[in-house]
């Protein structure tokens, strides 16, 4: 008897409780400020298998095998209203290189609620080492063959990385994103020395596509 008591109390009371959650929640959001400046630090990881296209040879490769990489990236933008906004950003991410990307971001919020789906685009350029760097020996898939004692430098290019993610708000400042996106990066390697001598031709410069997934965590501050 005591349990059917329990029972029917505990189902009378879900609808009255309901609402006044409803109502914490949305008061939850009041004077949230939904035009202006914001700032958002997002981290996370860039991950795929090494293999990255270039036609007629594969440099950067390690046969298929899963690859980790870190990225941290600083966004700087201006809220439009509560749904749209636009920023500039910059970064760095670690892959067989150093990139530095620096790039313009168009996101849209489909609704500000206490689960806020949003999609983005970033689209920029990721500037590489400024600095050439020494190699032993490596091969190569035209002649020599083998390159003794090089100098390389390795630079960035053209990024692309539509995203999707969830925005859960903290509180009345701050806002954490979860975000997955699609990440398209043009690198290009470039043999500039070997044995001693400078490399004039063409084709010791190598021009790579990487498609990559990202998978990150963000903050916002509004």
């Amino acid at each position: 008897m005591k349990n059917i008591f329990f029972w029917v109390l505990t189902i009378y009371l879900i609808p009255e409780a309901y609402p006044r959650f409803t109502d914490r929640a949305d008061n939850h959001l009041v004077n949230r400020k939904e035009k202006g400046y914001y700032n958002l630090m997002q981290t996370g990881f860039i991950t795929g298998n090494g293999a990255t296209f270039q036609p007629g040879v594969y440099y950067f490769d390690n046969h298929g095998k899963l690859d980790v990489f870190p990225s941290i990236i600083m966004l700087h933008g201006y809220m439009f209203d509560n749904r749209r906004a636009a920023g500039i950003g910059a970064g760095f991410e670690k892959f067989d290189r150093n990139l530095f990307p620096v790039f313009a971001d168009v996101r849209y919020t489909l609704r500000d609620k206490e689960v806020s789906p949003f999609f983005a685009i970033k689209m920029g350029y990721a500037f590489g080492e400024f600095d050439k760097k020494f190699y032993g020996g490596f091969l190569l898939g035209h002649p020599p063959y083998y390159a003794r004692d090089a100098y390389i430098k390795k630079s960035g290019g053209f990024m692309l990385s539509p995203e999707i993610g969830v925005k859960f708000p903290l509180n009345l400042k701050f806002d954490l994103l979860v975000t997955v996106a699609y990440r398209h990066q043009r690198l290009k390697t470039e043999i500039v020395e070997i044995a001693g001598q400078p490399v004039e031709f063409e084709k010791f410069e190598y021009l790579y596509r990487m498609h990559r997934l990202f998978l990150g965590l963000a903050i916002m501050l509004r």
